[in-house]
């Protein structure tokens, strides 16, 4: 199995699959699995991109967008230079 990779499925159209159906299909996947379903347009799901790209194939009026993380940065001070 290909490495997993967390994607949000996004509703595109307004005759798309609804979204019950498409968590449906996603919990009928061997490879897929749904971590979020509280949109009415949108669901995280996570893994093998091959499998989410063959799920996504299939549901109509859906795109797969990949999970962006970022690192907060530490606001907090700090000594640079000892007193002396």
């Amino acid at each position: 199995m290909d490495e997993l990779k967390r994607m949000i499925l996004n509703r595109v159209e307004t005759d798309a699959v609804g979204v019950d159906d498409a968590a449906q299909q996603i919990r009928e996947a061997p490879d897929i699995e749904l971590l979020r379903q509280n949109s009415p347009t949108s669901l995280l799901i996570e893994g093998a991109a091959d499998a989410i790209s063959g799920l996504v194939g299939g549901l109509k009026g859906w795109q797969a967008l990949p999970t962006v993380s970022y690192a907060r940065p530490d606001v907090r001070p700090q000594v640079l230079k000892t007193p002396g």
